[in-house]
């Protein structure tokens, strides 16, 4: 199972970072928005909200993840 889990975060991860660029957010001028870091508290930690950028890396890339959106 365990093995498993990780193969296959690794695998998401891996074809999310092959299709998009992701990066910090722009504000009105182009500046980049820092990224305030905030977490939860409590037994399982996680990041707060934040702004960011997710484009695709070109029109390959676009083409490809368009075929798997549901009409």
């Amino acid at each position: 199972g365990r093995a498993l889990a990780k193969s296959s975060v690794w695998l998401a991860v891996a074809s999310i970072l092959s299709m998009f660029e992701i990066g910090l957010a722009k504000d009105e001028h182009g500046e980049d928005v820092p990224i305030a870091e905030t977490w939860s508290s409590g037994v399982v930690g996680y990041p707060g909200p934040f702004r960011c950028s997710i484009k695709c890396r070109g029109e390959k890339a676009r083409e490809s993840v368009m075929e798997t959106v549901d009409e």
